[in-house]
């Protein structure tokens, strides 16, 4: 039992723009400190000195959400030797009063301490980096998926006869097409752009013979 190893356990809710802190007394569950910090690194240094001030001795952190909120104060408290324990998502009882962080800390707290197993922070360092690769993999293959969908339904007002040309094309050839049809629409632009402005209507301007040199 994590009891029996530990003087206190110091319990974390973690938000984005602050971290709510709870200390306990790891043999009777009770309550010691409580406090509230900014999730930055010197509120991550302001809540290591409070943690050996209030809980000295042997202690371990328990913070909900290792992978999200609570990386940047998982991995400090890491990197100084303290232990860390991942708690996970917290049932959040319905209370009358908006004010649940302190709450939520303690709860994280006294949640490991009658466990047999717990779990770690996961590893950053490569398991990050791929994290982060699987992340943007995930979002490109949703927005590629968005863009067909989008692409389909124009397709299906669009006036004939593009639409019986185009709908009848598989994705891949559908993609060419209109690349295609993207290539010779700038380079049309670009040719405009460089001849120089004419008064006249195109018509009159096609039926005016060229001027010779005097």
């Amino acid at each position: 039992m994590l009891a029996d190893e530990l003087d206190y356990v110091l319990g974390v809710d973690p938000h984005r723009d602050a971290h709510a802190l709870a200390v306990v007394d790891a043999k009777t569950g009770a309550a010691v400190f409580e406090a509230r910090v900014a999730a930055s690194g010197r509120g991550y240094a302001q809540a290591l000195r409070w943690a050996e001030r209030q809980a000295p001795g042997r202690r371990c952190w328990a913070i909900e959400g290792t992978g999200c909120y609570g990386a940047g104060l998982a991995r400090f408290l890491g990197a100084r030797g303290e232990r860390v324990l991942e708690v996970g998502r917290l049932r959040r009882e319905r209370r009358s009063h908006a004010k649940t962080d302190a709450l939520d800390a303690l709860q994280a707290a006294r949640s490991v301490l009658g466990k047999t197993k717990h779990a770690s922070p996961r590893a950053g360092g490569s398991r990050e980096a791929l994290r982060a690769l699987m992340i943007a993999r995930e979002g490109a293959l949703t927005a590629k998926k968005a863009g067909l969908c989008q692409l389909r339904a124009l397709l299906v007002t669009c006036p004939e006869p593009l639409r019986g040309q185009l709908r009848a094309l598989t994705r891949a050839r559908l993609l060419r097409r209109l690349a295609a049809v993207r290539r010779t629409y700038s380079r049309t632009r670009s040719c405009t752009a460089r001849s120089p402005p004419c008064a006249r209507s195109p018509a009159a301007c096609r039926r005016s013979p060229p001027r010779s040199g005097s």
